[in-house]
């Protein structure tokens, strides 16, 4: 878990996760077609579309690495989809700080979060909220 103090400075890079989107396009996720190469690109993609729940899941990984064990009494994340991740795609998912709200035997720590791919387009946007303890 990262320590956070009232000095850190708004857009300061916390965390940072390299991944490779991965699935098997032999077996779409929930039934859903546009997860298998064949059918995604009779519709005009590159190839099978990662399921926004992995790439959200992928987002969760790198909170949990910020947060710590808070993040699953209380962390809350609102992510906006902007554009397709395919399978085998290498990824990096990023949290800057953003600002704390200090209360009194707990801040909340607010980060923006991206999902971008490599060739820097940014594929996920967000916002994660968790309250921490104050030192």
């Amino acid at each position: 878990m990262i320590k956070f103090d009232a000095g850190l400075a708004a857009g300061t890079e916390v965390a940072r996760l390299a991944k490779i989107a991965s699935l098997d396009p032999a077996k779409p996720a929930g039934g859903n077609q546009m997860h298998s190469d064949e059918f995604a690109q009779r519709m005009g993609f590159k190839g099978a579309l990662m399921p926004a729940p992995t790439l959200m899941a992928y987002v969760t990984e790198l909170l949990i690495s910020v947060y710590g064990e808070a993040w699953f009494d209380d962390g809350s994340l609102k992510l906006r989809f902007r554009r397709p991740v395919y399978n085998q795609e290498q990824i990096l998912v990023k949290a800057q700080f953003k600002e704390m709200k200090e209360e009194a035997v707990s801040s909340s720590v607010i980060l923006d979060v991206t999902l971008e791919k490599s060739d820097g387009e940014v594929a996920v946007i967000g916002e994660a909220n968790c309250s921490v303890a104050v030192p």
